[in-house]
């Protein structure tokens, strides 16, 4: 061997020798993460069944460590200006849609309404635990906040109740005076409140704060007035439900607004004797939305106490009667502020394909 091959191959050994060993777990823990990054990038990439599948094949050890390893990371790049930065390398966004999911898969939708639906789990967590570190970023923050939205309502429009005041609450820390996290939760505390024999008046009370300050949030919504007009009235504060639904029958409001705000004036109206003024409320109502069950009926109602037994009969005959009837605004009252959470989440899941 020539020397001076002889004594860079004794450099070599003696670097060998002397760097320090890479500890077993750390290395473990760094192929965790490579593991992790490898099926979010799949995600992003669009082989979303592949990434679904392996992601649920992976052991919550392994999750675990590779999410505090990227925190870690995260951390990092405070003190270490020359580090990369998994926020801008990696797609998070695509992460927690990933997570979101992959709940969905461990947890579907339960259509059977004698079954306790299955609600959230550890995998919806985490991904509400990435938008929370996507909320740090002013380029990822609206993701960040319309994930905190969407699954807040999907939980409520699924009746998981403490899951979505948690998830919506969770959202109010991040975006304290968000209009449409403060409905959610105000109009999650009102439907939980309908669900459950206890702590109904301290449920009612959260609502009714919720929902007042989405208002001040944006005083233009019917929604928010309808729902808060109808947690006061629960709470027995007639006089003052009365004036919040007057206040909600503005032009331009949403329709289905508009029909429970007169239907539920009607309904106050009739309780107070107020026939005259109770029918009304019902026949603007039912101007809205013509086959409107709860209109119709609370007409019928009113009539006959006003002495008016035809017209009650032919008000209840003609919505009985009605075939293809459309759903009244009023069965999906309780959860109406999340209709739309599968399409908000959908346009989420797609905005994150790379």
């Amino acid at each position: 061997m020539p020397p001076a091959t002889g004594r860079a191959f004794a450099l070599l050994l003696l670097c060998a020798v002397c760097a320090p060993a890479v500890p077993a777990q750390q290395a473990q823990r760094d192929e965790r993460l490579v593991r992790y990054e490898s099926v979010l990038l799949a995600y992003a990439g669009g082989d979303r069944d592949e990434a679904l599948q392996r992601l649920g094949e992976m052991s919550w050890q392994t999750l675990d460590a590779a999410w505090a390893l990227l925190l870690s990371q995260v951390k990092n790049v405070a003190t270490c200006p020359n580090c990369a930065d998994p926020v801008s390398r990696l797609p998070l966004p695509a992460a927690a849609m990933l997570h979101l999911d992959r709940d969905r898969l461990d947890n579907p939708r339960q259509f059977d309404v004698e079954q306790r639906p299955r609600c959230p789990g550890r995998q919806a967590q985490r991904a509400l635990q990435v938008a929370d570190l996507l909320a740090t970023r002013p380029e990822t923050r609206e993701f960040a906040r319309r994930l905190f939205l969407g699954a807040a309502q999907r939980a409520q429009w699924d009746a998981c109740m403490e899951e979505a005041v948690a998830t919506g609450r969770a959202g109010l820390a991040l975006f304290p005076d968000d209009a449409d996290l403060l409905l959610a939760v105000g109009a999650s505390y009102e439907k939980w409140a309908r669900l459950v024999d206890v702590r109904t008046a301290s449920l009612l009370g959260d609502a009714a704060r919720h929902l007042e300050r989405a208002l001040a949030a944006d005083p233009g919504r019917a929604t928010t007035r309808v729902h808060l007009g109808r947690v006061l009235w629960r709470q027995g504060r007639f006089e003052d439900a009365r004036a919040t639904f007057e206040a909600a029958v503005t032009p331009g409001a949403d329709a289905g607004a508009l029909y429970l705000a007169h239907t539920f004036l009607g309904h106050l109206h009739h309780r107070a004797g107020r026939s005259e003024a109770a029918v009304e409320c019902f026949h603007r109502a039912l101007a809205i939305a013509p086959l409107g069950q709860a209109a119709a009926l609370g007409l019928a109602h009113a009539l006959r106490l006003r002495g008016d037994t035809t017209g009650a009969g032919q008000s209840a005959d003609q919505v009985l009667a009605a075939r293809d009837k459309p759903l009244d605004p009023l069965v999906n009252y309780l959860a109406d502020n999340a209709a739309g959470a599968e399409d908000l989440l959908d346009e989420l899941r797609e905005g994150t394909r790379r």
